[in-house]
């Protein structure tokens, strides 16, 4: 782009001092009736001057190719741009003025420029006429729709409320109608997303809004996308979407989202529109909206070869609630166009809200790696070809040393922005690689510098995110240098020790949003590190509807999961963990705090005659659907996971699927030096640096994972803590209100007899 614009500005420059008659960036302007509308054409003329009885209209565009490919090109050739041109021949003659056309196209790869006579069509007319009536039945087909939801009634997806169930969606519908930002915390089970759902289109519809619904993890889409189809048969017309992530919807054998390197984004649009796919996925049977789900996506673009994410963001601009990950809403990054684009239009719900912080964090704090630079620097030193790209790595590679030298044998040092990091070298180094990004892909194309990735791009992008957190970063973002004596990948980092200023301005921007959780305590521990308005700030809090008697919470508390102490009683620890296993008539999920006590405690245990499922590392989506489906059958499995991972939040088991959960010590994040700022930066500004690095987002795991047992009325489940610091009054306090915990030194035997009723 910004190579295209500097050969506009070069040409227009050369034409003017040619020809003192050229004029360049002209604006035109025609008006028509078509179907009853007034419609206004509105354009720029890259160039304009007169030849004899003729204007001539010139149209300039860029391109990668040498001059040896260009000089064949004709009109036909570049369709787009001939159309272009002739748009503005037709204004022009519109108005009595006879005019000729030029389509300029200059070689980025050479300066070469090639020059290509359009005249005008006299059939353009009718095609101007067929492209606008068809604008003009999208934008009909909108207000239809539009005044559609106005007139309808949103139906809840259920038969009937649980308890606090409706409360909870007045609260929800009173904070978006007004605008404002509900921390809601509710317990697991209660129904939050079918009375979020119910309210946030309530108020959508009424005030011409849409919804966003954004999540952490894939697996906690699938329960919104079926209260949405419940919905819509109850009548409710909604179009909705589901965005998954680029690599896991291409259907491409790489993820190359080029025409010339992939299949389904070569001629996407004509075969999209050609086909009606929107139409198609927005069909209607019987009064019932089709909601279509990512598989249903995937199956339409494997069918009319396009690209399934393409489709799915289209569809974003018309869907009346999007669901995805939050990166979609809140990374600068990788913020989505109808959200970046008209903020104010959306009501945006955030599940499991708990997570958003962390997430958020690593948005500011970008990483550049010494190894990847040297890499660059090393591959490309002895291929002329790629000397500018060689010599910025070695550059990079000289300014990060001299920085590494300084940490010596510490292995990391920490810095303030001023004394880590200079922004304008970085602002330096990225305007490099801006600069020669074209000629590297060029080059790239004709003969690929390494066999497998890319690091120059890697490395490329890291600088570019360092120059953007730099922009945006406080007294909250500190500098991270490792040297790579101490086990670590010598390199540098930001890290941004507060996410606030990253969300503030997003929340800010948007119309409402409905921010949930089960565990959003403190609450103004939240609303302080989301960045919140406290003018537009609502709190919300509901107790769990369920008998008390179905639950039981047992702590077993002689003995220790501290990390100096594990080895001692991991033994001890594995004993308690299957007592408990006997005392439940059904499936148990056992979350541990990391991967390595999960298989030291494994490792002491008989693994208790039961079958036993062990999550793994990185599990493909999947084999995580087939664990559920397994859970879910009630076969007496033990599920032997870990706090904060794929099965310990987001995922309904109701009944059988799931009835006690044994968890092995509070998911404390582990101490190191970021962890460490963090904590003396709450110290700070809270006074409680080890409560808000490490308690908080600790627990929060704990009772995300407690929460898997009771999802409905009728469950009774089991949830037994085994760790000595579950007895403190500091943990504790985060339990929620309706747990009542008993002391127990044998699992087993206090759950005996709790099913039976």
């Amino acid at each position: 782009m910004a190579a295209g614009v500097a050969a506009h500005r070069a040409y227009q420059a050369i034409r003017q001092g040619e020809d003192e008659g050229f004029e360049a960036e002209v604006q035109v302007k025609h008006s028509l009736l078509v179907d009853g509308w007034e419609v206004v054409i509105k354009g720029r003329m890259d160039g304009l001057s007169v030849e004899g009885d003729y204007w001539v209209v010139e149209e300039v565009k860029s391109s990668v190719l040498g001059y040896e490919r260009l000089c064949t090109f004709t009109a036909a050739d570049m369709p787009e741009a001939a159309l272009q041109l002739r748009m503005y021949l037709h204004a022009l003659e519109a108005r009595g003025q006879r005019a000729m056309g030029r389509l300029i196209v200059i070689s980025v790869r050479d300066g070469t420029q090639h020059l290509i006579q359009v005249a005008p069509d006299p059939e353009f007319a009718v095609l101007l006429m067929a492209q606008l009536s068809w604008v003009i039945r999208k934008r009909e087909a909108y207000l239809a729709w539009m005044d559609r939801r106005r007139s309808a009634s949103v139906s809840f997806a259920h038969s009937e409320w649980r308890p606090n169930q409706e409360t909870l969606a007045t609260d929800v519908l009173d904070t978006v109608e007004r605008g404002g930002h509900l921390l809601l915390n509710a317990p697991t089970g209660i129904g939050k997303t079918a009375a979020v759902l119910y309210a946030a289109f309530t108020a959508a519809y009424r005030t011409d809004r849409r919804v966003m619904f954004v999540t952490a993890r894939t697996t906690q889409q699938a329960i919104v996308e079926d209260t949405i189809r419940r919905m819509a048969t109850e009548g409710v017309p909604v179009r909705a979407v589901s965005i998954r992530a680029r690599d896991k919807a291409c259907l491409n054998e790489v993820v190359a989202c080029r025409p010339d390197c992939c299949a389904y984004a070569n001629g996407h649009h004509d075969r999209v529109r050609g086909n009606n796919l929107h139409e198609r996925l927005w069909r209607e049977s019987g009064g019932i909206l089709h909601v279509p789900s990512p598989d249903d996506l995937q199956e339409m673009a494997t069918e009319h070869t396009v690209c399934p994410f393409s489709l799915a963001m289209e569809l974003a601009r018309e869907a009346d609630i999007i669901i995805g990950d939050y990166n979609y809403a809140f990374d600068p990054s990788r913020k989505i166009g109808p959200i970046a684009e008209s903020p104010g239009d959306w009501i945006v719900v955030v599940d499991e809200a708990h997570n958003l912080p962390e997430r958020a964090r690593g948005y500011a704090s970008p990483r550049l790696m010494r190894e990847t630079v040297e890499w660059v620097a090393d591959e490309l030193a002895d291929r002329p070809e790629f000397m500018g790209p060689a010599e910025l790595a070695a550059d990079i590679l000289d300014w990060m040393d001299a920085y590494i030298e300084g940490v010596g044998e510490a292995g990391a040092v920490a810095y303030s922005l001023d004394d880590g990091v200079n922004a304008r070298d970085i602002q330096r180094f990225a305007m490099r690689f801006d600069e020669m990004s074209m000629d590297y892909a060029l080059l790239k194309a004709e003969q690929p510098p390494f066999d497998e990735g890319d690091p120059f791009i890697d490395m490329g992008r890291a600088v570019s995110r360092m120059r953007a957190a730099l922009d945006g970063a406080g007294e909250e973002t500190v500098v991270i240098w490792r040297s790579g004596r101490r086990g670590d990948a010598a390199g540098v980092q930001l890290l941004c020790r507060d996410p606030a200023p990253v969300l503030a301005p997003t929340f800010a921007d948007l119309s409402a949003t409905v921010i949930m959780s089960a565990t959003l305590r403190p609450a103004d521990f939240y609303a302080s590190i989301l960045g919140l308005e406290s003018g537009r700030l609502v709190q919300s809090e509901f107790d769990s509807p369920f008998p008390p008697e179905h639950r039981k919470v047992i702590v077993v508390g002689d003995v220790s999961t501290e990390y100096k102490k594990r080895a001692r009683d991991k033994a001890a620890i594995a004993a308690h963990v299957e007592s408990a296993i006997r005392g439940v008539p059904g499936n148990v999920a056992v979350f541990f705090s990391s991967f390595a006590l999960r298989d030291a405690v494994a490792a002491e245990m008989g693994l208790t005659g039961r079958p036993m499922i062990f999550q793994e590392r990185n599990m493909e989506e999947g084999d995580r659907s087939r664990v559920l489906k397994t859970l879910q059958r009630g076969e007496n499995h033990v599920l032997m996971g870990v706090l904060g991972g794929i099965f310990s939040e987001g995922i309904d088991l109701p009944g059988a699927g799931l009835l006690a959960a044994v968890i092995v010590g509070p998911a404390l994040p582990a101490v190191g030096m970021e962890r460490k700022l963090m904590s003396a930066w709450f110290q700070e500004l809270h006074g409680s640096g080890f409560r808000y690095a490490y308690q908080v987002p600790g627990m929060a795991r704990v009772v995300q994972a407690a929460g898997r047992v009771i999802r409905t009325p009728d469950d009774i489940g089991a949830i037994v803590l085994v760790g000595r610091r579950f007895l403190q009054n500091e943990y504790q306090e985060f339990f929620p209100p309706e747990w009542t915990a008993v002391r127990s030194n044998n699992p087993e035997e206090d759950l005996v007899g709790l099913w039976d009723r």
